[in-house]
């Protein structure tokens, strides 16, 4: 009986694993000083966009989007939330991504450009002076939403860095423990028989 407790456990560890259906990345802030002001992020790809260690996508108003499948939000300080089949407001606006998945899919590197009717976010671990690839700095940034930047022709926002860190989803450690906790139950009604 003890090795269909053990079956029971791995299928449902499995299954957990199984039903993260999606990737979420979220700024963490290495310079919060610099503008703009407590800027946060967050990026979603599904399984297979991560998996396959790059992803490009550009989303214009009026036009089919070029590149990539995959994608599932881009979301940011102030009113920036940009999905696959975003309608721009106004029919202004883009959403450029070209980025590459790192360190065992842990961290990105590359370029998000995003811009709505009324908030522009640039990004890009090329850009500045840190050496290390997997740090983003923000540049050409403005919007009424962000501490520090208002949104003007010439409103340029700069200088806050940091990097994009894979995020464990609690759906999937809820799972996870569930399946621990069936293995439990399976195990101590073993015992009562």
């Amino acid at each position: 009986m003890k090795f269909k407790s053990v079956i029971v456990a791995v299928g449902l560890m499995l299954a957990s694993a199984a039903s993260q259906a999606h990737v979420a990345y979220e700024w963490v802030a290495i310079d919060n000083n610099s503008l703009p002001i407590n800027f946060t992020a967050r990026i979603e790809f599904d399984n297979g966009a991560v998996e396959k260690g790059s992803f490009n996508l550009r989303l214009e108003p009026g036009k089919a989007p070029v590149g990539d499948d995959g994608f599932i939000l881009f979301s940011s300080t102030g009113e920036m939330r940009i999905g696959p089949n975003y309608s721009f407001p106004g029919g202004v606006g883009y959403l450029d991504i070209n980025l590459s998945f790192v360190e065992n899919n842990r961290f990105l590197t590359g370029s998000i450009r995003a811009s709505n009717f009324s908030e522009r976010v640039n990004l890009s671990s090329f850009y500045g002076s840190n050496p290390d690839p997997r740090v983003f700095t923000l540049y050409d940034t403005a919007g009424d939403g962000m501490l520090g930047c208002g949104y003007t022709p010439s409103g340029v926002c700069e200088g806050a860095t940091g990097y994009f860190r894979l995020v464990s989803e609690p759906g999937s450690v809820a799972l996870l423990g569930l399946g621990l906790a069936g293995a439990l139950v399976a195990r101590r009604r073993k015992r009562a028989e």
